[in-house]
C-alpha cells in the first residue's frame, strides 16, 4: 500500500511509515521544506512533492494539521477529483 504525507513538512511521519508501507509520498507547501524532507530522504523510496501535484495514487492519507483552510480546501478538491476517476478505497 502506499501512504501520502499531506504537509510532510520535514518527513518525521515518513520516517515512522517506512516501516509500515511500501511507498511514500509526501506533499508539502513549501518549497524549502520540500527539498530538505527529498534530502532527509534521498536513500529511501520517498517521493516527495509541491502541492502543485494534482495527482495522488495513494489510497492512505496522513494529516496532522497540514495547510491554512484555502489550501486545504485546494487539496480536497484535487482528492474529490482523483475519487471519481478511481473507485478505490481511501482513508484519512
Amino acid at each position: 500500500d502506499c501512504i501520502l504525507d499531506i504537509g510532510c513538512a520535514k518527513g518525521s511521519a515518513q520516517n515512522i511509515a517506512k516501516f509500515l508501507f511500501k511507498e511514500i509520498h509526501g506533499l508539502e507547501l513549501s518549497e524549502t521544506l520540500t527539498t530538505i524532507c527529498a534530502s532527509n530522504f534521498r536513500v529511501l523510496n520517498v517521493k516527495v512533492h509541491n502541492i502543485s501535484t494534482t495527482e495522488f495514487n495513494c489510497s492512505v492519507f496522513y494529516l496532522y494539521n497540514p495547510f491554512h483552510d484555502i489550501i486545504f480546501i485546494k487539496f480536497i478538491d484535487c482528492l474529490k477529483k482523483q475519487i471519481k476517476k478511481q473507485k478505490n478505497s481511501y482513508y484519512l
